[in-house]
Parts: structure tokens; sequence; C-alpha cells
């Protein structure tokens, strides 16, 4: 049984890693202009759920897992958790993100969320000088203030305030997969939500 949680709680590390976070808010972000153009201009939702959510997906996804990929091959495969290489992986990701967002093929519908995300990468990359916090609540806990943002600035029913519920259960299970799994203590956890939520969707409600 509990080689069975084991491998559970490591699936669910995997599926909702940090990085993935920010391609599934943006992902969400274009359902919903979708479904708002639903019946009034489908070419046109086609065309932006295509165009603008494929390079989100190659600039904030792909392109800093393979160069963070490349230096786990060469740097870190002997000592894979000393504190330098969690440093030096940020740098890089908060470098491409930094980058990528003067691209122009990117929308202004999904730059509030990538600045939030770009912030908070380099809030932790900071907290990570001094103290081990948890990434993938981090990353949790941007999506949620994120989410709750967009509910409070669209106001009634939308996609956001639908799956609302359901992120939250899913961030439980993040978080306590982590725990299961001794990657951090409940205060790196508990600190990871808690940042991720204030950094992500600070930034979001300021800029958009």
């Amino acid at each position: 049984m509990k080689k069975v949680l084991t491998i559970c709680a490591w699936i669910v590390s995997v599926v909702f890693h940090p990085l993935g976070m920010t391609v599934f808010g943006c992902v969400l972000l274009s359902f919903s202009l979708y479904s708002s153009l639903i019946g009034v201009q489908e070419t046109l939702a086609s065309m932006l759920f295509l165009t603008q959510t494929l390079p989100i997906f190659l600039l904030f996804y792909v392109l800093p897992l393979l160069i963070c990929g490349i230096y786990y091959l060469f740097f870190m495969r002997e000592n894979p958790y000393e504190k330098i290489h969690r440093v030096t992986l940020l740098s890089i990701v908060l470098a491409v993100y930094t980058v990528s967002l003067f691209n122009n093929s990117l929308g202004m519908y999904y730059t509030p969320y990538l600045l939030g995300c770009t912030f908070v990468i380099l809030v932790a990359e900071i907290i990570t000088f001094f103290w081990k916090i948890s990434l993938h609540t981090i990353g949790m806990g941007g999506l949620l203030g994120f989410f709750l943002e967009m509910m409070l600035h669209m106001q009634g029913t939308t996609i956001f305030s639908i799956l609302f519920p359901f992120l939250v259960i899913i961030a439980g299970l993040v978080g306590t997969s982590r725990l299961y799994l001794n990657a951090h203590t409940p205060a790196q956890v508990y600190a990871g939500y808690a940042v991720g939520f204030l950094a992500t969707g600070g930034v979001a409600m300021l800029v958009g």
C-alpha cells in the first residue's frame, strides 16, 4: 500500500509540475476567450487559441524544460539536491520567461498572468538563497491567486468560478504529495502556497 501511495504522490508531483502551471493557466485563459466567441466569431476564436497558446507552450514550458534538462544532465546528476542547483535552475527559468515576455506573438490577454508567473519565480529565487520553499505549491498557489482575481474581475459564472473548487482540491493533493514524499516540511509547503497566491494574484490584479 505504501508503495502505491508513493507512486501516486510522484505522479501528482510530475503532472502538476510548477512549469506546467504557467501553461495551464494560459490554456484556461484561451478557453475562456474561445467560449465567449463561440457562435459569434468561431474562426477567430480557433485561430487565437492555436496561434497564441502554442508559442506560450513552447516558450514558457518546452524551452525552459529543455535547458534545465541539459543542465541536469551535465551538472546535477551526482548532487541533485544542492541549493546552488535550485537557485541556478530558477535563474534559468526566470531568464527564459523574461525574454519570452517580449515575444510579439504573445497576446496582451495573457500578459497579467505571465508577468505574475515571472515575478513569483524571482521571489522564489530570492527565498531559495536563504531557505528551501516548495516550488510545487508556489505554482499551485499562483494559479489559485490568478483564478480568484479572474473570478472577481469577471463577475458572474465563468470557467474560473466553475473550476476553482476543483483547483483547491488539486492544490491540496499536490501539497500532500510533497509532504508524503518528504520533499518538504509543512512550513515550506504552506509558505509556497502563500507566496504563489499573493505574488501571482497581486501582479495580475495590478496589471490587469
